[in-house]
């Protein structure tokens, strides 16, 4: 009794240890959970009503299958056992024995009729006492087992709830509610099975317990059997055969039981399996859905790029035209200014190379006397010679085209004679140079495929792709020619040129008209194709699909006006373009320098007379 009530208690508190941490557990997950939320902000929203809605049912119907499957279990037990126990108690209300030490003894007579009616009412009493203890227990261990049972169910509700709680929370996250529904279920298979192991370990002690009893009336019995060997013997076997029925039925309803567990899992897998399928195949039903609306964003973001691109080339050619006529401006300015500018340079040049002259004089006559005073000025006639070389030569390479050739002056101010001897040198190494560079039949050959190659690659960048481009530029290179003629002959009769003359200048110019005409080709081409299908609207379904076809290859063709290649073109020209206008505003502060400097070479000339008067003074 003390070990059954032990064994009761020791079941009560670790079921009451286990539900307490499993309520710990769903709380630290619940916490867990709202913290991050408090953190996360933006997850993937995606709730399936109908999955929660099976789930509730199925688990619902495995709740009452199972108390209805262990009341017919109990009742089963309890009729049985009620029917063994009947011939058991029937069988020894007809013996009777009276024990004094470890002999038998019968009585005869009278004594004998009185003896084993005592002994009845004695041995009666004793294994009655045994059997009331034992129901007792049992109905006892029946309500304890009852109670858990009531217990464990409102857990399963009270988990019910947490779970749906936990499910409204975090059914955001599909994964996640899965993952923690099958713990759960592992959780709660684990939990039954712990109590059937209980239950088993339980019921093998009530097992031994009655068996270790009754071996001692088994005992009385086999001493009692002189009295009546051959009824007591088939009564016997009838209660092996009972016991032996018992087990076997025991057996097989355990068997059932594991084969029904085993079939409810099967099916709990399944309905899951189903889930996860279903849920995978809505996740790529949206996935395609948001696919879609990116690519129609994608598609509607493109349209507004064309359209911008478009906007920012016309604004390019508006500042191209600007700059063009802010520099054909200029140059009809600066052409005055540079002719003007050339003669002032040739008369300062011309007077320098007399002040040399006479610097040379005076040195040779006035050396020892005045070595400090050109010491000094030695240095400021250094930095201005420097200065109108590099001005000597911004002119010759940037307007003339020519290559500048440096003279060494440092050898003028030491000998005038030095200046021819110079020159003669520069002009025979020259010669020499050209003589010694003899060019060879293979050198040619390739410097002929180089160039082809950098036309090609030039007429690429321009947009000449076919022959009828190249004939067009042509014919407005010949046209430009012919109005280039005709204004010179206007302005200068005694022209007599028939070749194309080539002018740098207006490249530009007659790449911009190839440019255009380029755009009114495509505009009518467009044009054309666009007046064949105005009047094929209500026509059939074929016509219908040839003529979104055609609409395709009309905003190809329109996005073919400009393509990329002829956009950084424009790119390039509009730096290159910038560098040039850089250049000019260098040219400019160069012109301005050299107003300052014809004015200290005055300042210097008007010393130098100074110096002379006051050496004549001397």
């Amino acid at each position: 009794m003390s070990n059954i009530n032990g064994q009761g208690e020791i079941q009560e508190e670790t079921s009451n240890a286990t539900s307490t941490e499993k309520k710990k557990e769903n709380n630290g997950y619940t916490s867990i959970e709202r913290k991050e939320e408090k953190d996360v902000t933006y997850n993937f929203e995606y709730r399936n009503v109908e999955c929660d809605l099976n789930y509730d049912n199925l688990r619902n119907d495995i709740i009452n299958n199972l108390g209805e499957k262990q009341k017919e279990f109990i009742e089963e037990l309890s009729v049985k056992i009620k029917e063994e126990e009947k011939p058991f108690l029937e069988n020894i209300k007809k013996y009777a024995v009276y024990l004094e030490g470890s002999n038998f003894m019968t009585c005869s007579g009278e004594n004998g009729k009185i003896l084993p009616e005592q002994l009845e009412d004695i041995y009666q009493s004793d294994f009655q006492n045994n059997i009331t203890d034992v129901k007792a227990l049992a109905i006892k261990e029946k309500e304890t087992y009852k109670k858990k049972i009531e217990k464990y169910f409102s857990l399963l509700k009270y988990k019910d709830e947490q779970i749906k709680k936990v499910c409204e929370i975090n059914s955001k996250n599909i994964s996640s509610f899965i993952a923690f529904m099958r713990n759960q279920m592992e959780g709660y298979k684990v939990y039954l099975e712990d109590i059937l192991n209980k239950t088993r370990d339980d019921l093998n002690l009530k097992r031994r317990n009655l068996l270790s009893n009754n071996k001692q009336i088994l005992e009385d019995f086999m001493r009692m059997r002189n009295m009546n060997s051959t009824p007591f013997i088939d009564e016997l076997k009838i209660q092996n055969a009972l016991s032996k029925k018992v087990k076997e039925t025991h057996e097989q309803n355990h068997l059932n039981l594991e084969e029904k567990n085993e079939l409810l899992e099967n099916n709990l897998n399944m309905n899951m399996q189903h889930i996860q399928e279903i849920n995978d195949i809505l996740m790529d039903r949206e996935k395609n859905i948001y696919n879609i609306k990116l690519l129609q964003q994608k598609n509607c973001h493109n349209l507004k790029m064309i359209n911008f691109y478009k906007l920012e080339i016309n604004k390019l050619r508006e500042s191209l035209l600007s700059v063009k006529t802010y520099y054909y401006n200029y140059k009809i300015k600066s052409k005055k200014n540079i002719s003007e500018l050339i003669n002032q340079y040739e008369r300062i040049k011309f007077q320098f190379i007399e002040l040399q002259k006479r610097q040379k004089s005076y040195e040779q006559n006035f050396q020892k006397k005045y070595a400090k005073a050109w010491d000094l000025q030695k240095s400021e006639a250094n930095k201005y010679i420097e200065k109108l070389i590099s001005a000597n030569q911004i002119i010759h390479e940037q307007i003339f085209l020519k290559k500048f050739y440096k003279t060494n002056y440092k050898q003028l101010i030491e000998d005038n004679s030095s200046l021819i001897s110079t020159a003669t040198k520069d002009d025979e190494n020259l010669k020499t140079q050209l003589i010694e560079k003899q060019v060879t039949v293979q050198q040619i050959e390739n410097d002929i495929d180089d160039e082809q190659e950098k036309m090609k690659k030039i007429l690429k960048y321009i947009g000449v792709h076919t022959q009828e481009d190249l004939e067009l530029l042509t014919q407005l290179f010949y046209i430009d020619n012919q109005e280039a003629n005709e204004d010179t002959q206007k302005n200068n009769r005694d022209s007599e040129e028939n070749g194309l003359s080539y002018n740098s200048e207006y490249t530009l110019d007659i790449i911009f008209k190839y440019y255009q005409e380029k755009e009114k080709d495509n505009i009518c081409r467009i044009a054309n194709n666009k007046q064949k299908y105005k009047n094929r609207l209500n026509v059939s379904l074929k016509l219908i699909i040839e003529r979104k076809k055609q609409e395709k290859k009309y905003w190809d063709n329109l996005t073919q006006i400009t393509p990329d290649d002829m956009i950084e073109l424009w790119k390039t020209f509009l730096i290159f373009v910038e560098k040039y206008y850089h250049t000019l505003k260098e040219r400019a502060t160069i012109i301005q320098n050299i107003f300052k400097e014809e004015k200290l070479i005055k300042e210097n000339l008007s010393k130098i007379d100074k110096m002379r008067k006051s050496l004549s003074s001397l």
